[in-house]
C-alpha cells in the first residue's frame, strides 16, 4: 500500500476505532521503510486531524457529508489536506494516488472511485477561491477557520 493508503488506514483507526495516533507508530514503521514516506504519512495524519473542521467545511461544498460513507469522507479529507497544504506535490499526483487507494480499498468500485476523483478535482480547481466565515460570526470562525471543535468554541465565547 502506498503512503497515502497507510495514512488513510491509520485515520480510520483513529476516527472509527478511537485509537491514538501515537499507538499507530509501530504500524507505520512496519509498513513504510522509506524515511520520506514515513514523514509523509505522519504529516497527512496530523494535518488531517488538525484541520478537520476546515476540511469538512470545504468538502461540504462538493459533497453531502451525511450521505457519504465515513471511510470515503476520511479519504476525501486526507486528500483535500494534501491538495491545500502540501504544495510540493502536484494536485494530479495526489488525486491519482487517492483514486488508486480507493480502487484497491473498494474492490474497483467505479462509482466510489469516480465520486472521489470528481470531488478532489473540484477541490483542486477551486482551492484558491474558498471563503470562510469572518470574525463577526465568531463561533463559525472558530470552528471552520481555526478547526476547533464546536463545543470548545462555544465555551470560549461564553
Amino acid at each position: 500500500m502506498n503512503p497515502r493508503g497507510i495514512a488513510w488506514y491509520i485515520l480510520k483507526q483513529v476516527f472509527n476505532e478511537h485509537k491514538l495516533i501515537t499507538d499507530m507508530y509501530l504500524y507505520i514503521f512496519e509498513q513504510v521503510s522509506d524515511e520520506r514516506d514515513r514523514r509523509l504519512v505522519v504529516e497527512i495524519i496530523y494535518g488531517t486531524c488538525r484541520f478537520r473542521g476546515r476540511l469538512d467545511h470545504i468538502l461540504t461544498r462538493f459533497a453531502n457529508q451525511k450521505r457519504t460513507e465515513p471511510e470515503i469522507w476520511l479519504l476525501l479529507a486526507s486528500a483535500a489536506y494534501q491538495i491545500l497544504f502540501l504544495t510540493r506535490t502536484p494536485d494530479y499526483a495526489i488525486i491519482n494516488d487517492t483514486v488508486t487507494v480507493a480502487k484497491e480499498a473498494f474492490n474497483g468500485n467505479k462509482k466510489k472511485s469516480g465520486f472521489i476523483n470528481a470531488v478532489l478535482k473540484k477541490v483542486a480547481r477551486e482551492k484558491d477561491s474558498f471563503t470562510f466565515p469572518t470574525s463577526e460570526r465568531l463561533q463559525e470562525f472558530i470552528e471552520h477557520n481555526l478547526s476547533f471543535p464546536y463545543w470548545l468554541g462555544m465555551k470560549w465565547i461564553s
